[in-house]
């Protein structure tokens, strides 16, 4: 049967060494790289209904930086999909394809998070992207209109309304 194998490097590309990933599924139609904190790396796996828009998260893993060997992490209760994911200070954040907020801390557990609030009412965020400073930066979804970011300091604990100047 086919396997699947990650190259990673620990030098900025100078070297690189490969490893399998054991275990993991076969017929995945989505795989995804994250890095993680301190050199770790997660592979996402999944099922396609559109380019993580939607994809099904099946199975997730993840590799220490230096040495160690590849483990299934992120038990239940979890996204049942995968909209935007991104790396975070004490984890990977993600949404999933209804705009929810996730975080995965590095010991493999989810933690669902408060929607971000704007005027008063909940939000659902849209792609995560890592900002300067350690921010995660989103966009409302669902009709949140103007130039309106969502931006969050803390790992996606909290979130604050900025407005974009023209």
């Amino acid at each position: 049967g086919s396997r699947v194998v990650v190259a990673q490097s620990g030098d900025g590309g100078r070297s690189w060494r490969s490893t399998a990933v054991p275990g993991l599924r076969p017929g995945l139609d989505l795989l995804r790289l994250v890095p993680g904190q301190e050199g770790a790396v997660y592979l996402l796996g999944g099922r396609e209904d559109s380019p993580w828009a939607g994809g099904e998260l099946t199975e997730l893993w993840r590799h220490p930086a230096a040495g160690g060997t590849w483990s299934r992490v992120g038990d239940r209760p979890r996204p049942g999909s995968v909209g935007s994911v991104t790396p975070g200070r004490s984890g990977l954040l993600l949404t999933d394809e209804a705009g929810a907020l996730w975080r995965l801390s590095p010991g493999g557990e989810f933690h669902r998070l408060p929607d971000p609030v704007v005027q008063g009412t909940p939000v659902r965020a849209g792609p995560l992207v890592s900002g300067p400073g350690g921010r995660t930066v989103s966009r409302p979804v669902g009709g949140a209109a103007g130039a309106l970011l969502l931006v969050s300091a803390d790992d996606g604990d909290s979130w604050l309304p900025t407005l974009v100047p023209d």
